[in-house]
């Protein structure tokens, strides 16, 4: 048996046929319709199978259509001019209803494609069945307005950062998630995004940026509703700055250490290094904490401890440790571990440790670190 290959061009042929004739008999008892009601004495009485009877004789009766329909229903029909104006009218109606028609398939096509699109709007990830079927059960959509309803706000809203605007509905994040904004140099992220979000934020707030202008625009305000703390060691924003330092947190061993590991990590000096790059942090790490709780304790700065590195004379820091207590004993038998090292080794030490505090070589950043005006009690 042959293969059904779809309907041959007869079928085509006699289906097509039909529906010209279908629509030209609506278009017929339209015509007549809009042309009695408007211009004669009501509607025609005609039904959908004589209207068929109507669209074959019109052709041949075109200086006066009203020959085509039957004789009972030609009393209520205008004359030809009325006649050329009703068929216009039907024919613009049907024109708009079949634009409307085509646009209003394809915004849903539209909708339909974007929502299968692996792209999610933030803190809202929807997987719609379209895009499970194609892409997978872990791939992400566009969100609908009905996935947005828990998102919208009226304003600023406490705990909740705003977005923007989405189907014409300002909306912010739902309580408590994350936002990350990815984008080209210059394409508006600070002026677009950063500025607004930190002027509508009414809660306590870490701001780090390496230029000013998103600290000019936001400081006023934020000063409006308490306190500001600005650390600027470079004094590139020309306005008065506060101080910090890590000595700040290295009152107690406990402190020192978590201070000098949290130096010798965010530092970046042991990267590129594979492996070996843990046991060079914890080198730093354990060779700073000593003389941190020495600088500390001692009254002394970041300058200090630059220079005590730098030269390798510990005998200061030593003194100073002595009169710590247990805190001390601890910190001197750990610094005492690091000069019992072959030469070599400690001077890979040393040297590892200088380029964790190779910020502290500036002098403006060492001026900066000898007030303690940024602290974690104050930030908490």
């Amino acid at each position: 048996m042959p293969a059904d290959d779809g309907p041959d061009l007869a079928q085509v042929v006699v289906l097509g046929g039909l529906g010209v004739l279908a629509g030209g008999s609506v278009l017929v008892l339209a015509t007549g319709a809009v042309a009695g009601v408007l211009f004669g004495g009501g509607v025609p009485s005609l039904g959908l199978s004589e209207a068929s009877d109507v669209l074959v004789a019109l052709p041949g009766v075109l200086s006066d259509p009203r020959l085509a329909w039957p004789v009972g229903a030609r009393g209520v029909l205008p004359g030809r001019l009325a006649f050329l104006i009703s068929f216009a009218l039907v024919l613009v109606v049907a024109v708009l209803f079949v634009v409307a028609g085509v646009l209003l398939v394809s915004r849903v096509k539209q909708g339909r494609r974007r929502r299968d699109e692996a792209v999610a709007l933030p803190g809202r990830l929807r997987r719609g069945p379209r895009a499970r079927k194609r892409l997978g059960p872990e791939s992400t959509a566009f969100a609908t307005r009905r996935d947005t309803n828990d998102l919208v706000v009226t304003g600023p809203s406490q705990g909740r950062v705003i977005l923007g605007h989405c189907y014409g509905r300002l909306i912010a994040t739902e309580r408590e998630h994350s936002v990350l904004v990815v984008g080209a140099t210059r394409s508006g992220k600070t002026t677009g995004y950063a500025i607004p979000a930190l002027l509508d934020w009414d809660g306590p707030a870490i701001v780090l940026s390496a230029k000013t202008d998103l600290l000019h625009a936001t400081i006023a305000a934020r000063r409006s509703r308490g306190k500001v703390k600005l650390y600027d060691p470079t004094k590139v924003s020309g306005l008065p700055g506060d101080g910090w330092s890590p000595l700040a947190g290295s009152t107690n061993w406990r402190g020192a250490v978590r201070a000098a590991n949290a130096m010798s990590k965010v530092s970046g000096t042991t990267t590129g290094l594979g492996g070996a790059s843990n046991h060079w942090e914890r080198v730093a790490a354990q060779l700073l904490a000593p003389m941190l709780l020495a600088a500390s304790k001692g009254g002394q700065d970041m300058g200090d401890v630059v220079r005590w590195v730098m030269t390798k004379e510990l005998d200061e820091v030593r003194s100073l440790l002595q009169l710590l207590g247990a805190d001390g004993e601890v910190a001197l038998t750990s610094l005492q571990s690091y000069l019992d090292l072959e030469p070599r080794a400690r001077d890979s030490s040393f040297s590892t440790a200088r380029t964790v505090l190779d910020a502290y070589e500036d002098p403006d950043t060492v001026e900066a670190s000898r007030s303690w005006d940024i602290t974690p009690d104050w930030l908490l």
